[in-house]
């Protein structure tokens, strides 16, 4: 009898986390939701980079809880950035692009440095952004003009000084 109340106690607890996690998917914003944001709520003619950032982003304009979403797009000529929050409930706003230079600028500099793979605009799917962690690339903080970087293929793309470096990583 004791096994039998045991197993209907443990059924009743997994049923009760999965509805749990289950409300948590619902509610959150996923990249293909950022994607559709981007496009149906800030009119982007095209979505560049999808990418997972953090909540000590220092694009971040308002406090959010777990993760945040960038989207980097264009829009009528011009390059535009937004963050999507992780809960449905926030609400996404556009971020002014943090590096001295634009995108397109980052990247057509990136391949005057490094010539061995180009990175076209088919290759932009394959960027990532990164606001944290720099210490394990051997990169101190306070030598990035703004702790935000591109991740692309091996390379770290950053400004210091005003000028774009890239690190192998």
């Amino acid at each position: 009898m004791k096994k039998k109340i045991f197993s209907l106690l443990l059924l009743i607890t997994s049923l009760f986390a999965f509805a749990l996690c289950s409300c948590t998917v619902i509610n959150e914003n996923r990249d293909d939701d950022a994607y559709k944001i981007a496009v149906e709520q800030f009119g982007f003619e095209e979505v560049w980079v999808v990418s997972s950032g953090t909540t000590s982003s220092v694009l971040m304009e308002e406090m959010v809880s777990r993760y945040l979403i960038y989207v980097l797009g264009e829009k009528e000529g011009r390059e535009i950035m937004i963050i999507v929050p992780a809960l449905k409930k926030d609400k996404s706003y556009e971020v002014k692009w943090p590096l001295k230079y634009s995108f397109k600028q980052t990247i057509d500099k990136y391949n005057v440095l490094v010539t061995e793979k180009p990175c076209t605009v088919e290759d932009y799917k394959h960027i990532e952004f990164q606001d944290c962690g720099f210490e394990l690339y051997e990169i101190e903080e306070s030598s990035m003009d703004k702790p935000f970087a591109i991740k692309y293929l091996n390379h770290l793309i950053y400004q210091s000084n005003g000028e774009i470096v890239v690190k192998n990583i």
